[in-house]
């Protein structure tokens, strides 16, 4: 009876040691399952910062002008976060900004991608760098979209059938804003003039 008390106290024993190593072992591989996870998110948050910071770079917190037909709009790229560059698209009528929508270039909800939701259309990035940046449609159609530096402050869109639109860099928004509305009470265009107005003091001379 003894003999059999023992086995049974010896049994439980090492199930309880093999269930305690189980447990560690399945412990130490779901915190180095979350470490990898982690590893990989950080990864991926560090690529999708460097395409920000290429975004920006390539459209430089400007304001340009877009022209087709008879039908002129503008375009203001503001980067207000990491993962958030605001598209703000507006007109000027009798010299005031009008009309305008608020775009933007951030991460899509799953975190995998860089969206742009551009004129009711979601276009997600392919590639950036200095002199162009590739989008696709996240539409059936999959098509393709094509930003590309004619120097260093403008640039085209292309789309699909090649058809293109340019933006032309403007001086910067606030003094377009400004001079705009100057222009529609005087009947001036220095809100086109790119010369800078900003008066040049000389060196002041001492008195003594």
């Amino acid at each position: 009876m003894r003999f059999i008390f023992l086995n049974v106290i010896l049994v439980i024993f090492f199930t309880s040691c093999s269930q305690q190593e189980n447990n560690k072992e399945k412990s130490k591989n779901q915190q180095e399952e979350v470490v990898n996870t982690s590893i990989a998110d950080s990864l991926t948050m560090s690529n999708h910062l460097k395409a920000f910071g290429m975004l920006e770079q390539f459209f430089d917190n400007a304001n340009y002008q877009v022209i087709k037909a008879k039908d002129t709009n503008y375009f203001y790229f503001s980067r207000t976060a990491d993962f958030l560059i605001q598209v703000h698209q507006y007109k000027i009528i009798k010299g005031d900004s009008a009309s305008l929508k608020i775009d933007s270039i951030q991460l899509a909800e799953d975190g995998k991608l860089v969206q742009w939701k551009f004129v009711d259309q979601k276009l997600n990035l392919i590639s950036a760098s200095d002199s162009s940046i590739h989008w696709r449609s996240s539409n059936l159609d999959s098509t393709n979209f094509t930003l590309k530096k004619m120097n260093k402050k403008d640039f085209q869109l292309v789309e699909p059938k090649n058809s293109t639109t340019t933006f032309t860099q403007t001086i910067t928004l606030s003094s377009f804003l400004v001079r705009s509305f100057y222009d529609y009470k005087h009947g001036t265009r220095y809100a086109f003039d790119t010369a800078n107005f900003t008066k040049k003091r000389g060196k002041i001379k001492p008195l003594f």
